[in-house]
């Protein structure tokens, strides 16, 4: 009888959704759907604490062989070009005139 592991998924911090199967049994894939709010972007994903946002394709993330349980974190933050009180809130790590901006830029640009 194939062996089964428990997948957790959250986003504490919310901002935004992650989905995914509770359990999964041994080798086979699990894939957790992301969904930020409105106005927010995935900052950071985690499995079992190590950072895994490189692997994201298209909002999804795919542990292609379950082999022991996962916990999978994502951490939203707030998009480029939303309104903002520091730089804390913005994916980009820079909030200026009130704006989220992406980290090349010292000030938002607007109209484009």
């Amino acid at each position: 009888m194939p062996q089964s592991f428990t997948i957790s998924a959250s986003a504490p911090a919310g901002n935004g959704n992650i989905s995914c199967p509770r359990r999964c049994c041994t080798t086979s894939p699990a894939s957790a759907t992301l969904a930020p709010a409105a106005g927010y972007k995935l900052s950071q994903l985690t499995d079992n604490a190590s950072d895994v946002t490189v692997l994201v394709v298209s909002n999804a993330y795919t542990i292609s062989s379950v082999s022991a349980n996962h916990a999978v974190v994502a951490t939203f933050l707030k998009d480029y070009g939303t309104t903002c009180g520091g730089a804390g809130e913005c994916a980009g790590g820079i909030c200026a005139d009130g704006v989220c901006c992406n980290s090349g830029l010292r000030r938002p640009v607007r109209g484009l």
